[in-house]
């Protein structure tokens, strides 16, 4: 398993594939190799195969937190935000302190148009990790369209401190400013 998730971090998603698809072989019920299999398929495009392989992952262990993220990815790189949404919420049901769930459900659920909900998935990811910038990043945007200007920028000015080579960040920030008519600090950002 570690073997393939060094492949796959290097960028060799196939020899990756191969090494999980060998080691489900003699292991056919170990979730975690079921998953990333899953995943790989999934960011390659192999959405059909990958279903299987999510479905016999989460037969396997269906308490995986990280599973029900990476189904999320999954459906939400299909454009299909209602199951993206509810594998969301299963992997912070089951896991509360997973960051990235609570970060992709917020996105999830701005996407469905409920920002009430969206406002607190983000929210909570910072509360878990109040260093995740991309979290700060999100909730700006939506106290932005929400109205709330103070409260935004206050959230892309965290979001450039804790990643200063995002240029997501900085163009929301200067965004945010030029709406302020804060040209001089806007030019700054």
């Amino acid at each position: 398993l570690q073997a393939a998730r060094i492949f796959a971090l290097e960028g060799c998603r196939d020899r990756a594939a191969e090494i999980l698809r060998q080691g489900i072989l003699t292991h056919p019920h170990h979730a975690g190799m079921l998953s990333l299999l899953a995943d790989l398929l999934s960011r390659a495009g192999g959405f059909e195969e990958a279903d299987l392989y999510f479905r016999r992952a989460l037969e396997s262990d269906s308490k995986s937190a990280e599973t029900w993220y990476r189904r999320g990815l999954h459906h939400g790189r299909q454009g299909q935000t209602a199951p993206a949404k509810s594998a969301y919420e299963e992997a912070v049901r089951l896991d509360p302190g997973h960051v990235k769930g609570w970060v992709n459900l917020g996105l999830a659920r701005a996407d469905s148009g409920d920002r009430e909900a969206a406002v607190y998935a983000l929210e909570r990811a910072v509360h878990v990790d109040p260093g995740c910038g991309e979290a700060h990043s999100n909730l700006g945007v939506l106290y932005a369209e929400a109205g709330l200007r103070a409260e935004s920028i206050e959230e892309f000015r965290r979001a450039v401190a804790l990643n200063p080579e995002s240029s997501e960040a900085h163009f929301n920030l200067g965004w945010a400013l030029l709406h302020e008519d804060d040209l001089e600090q806007a030019e700054q950002t």
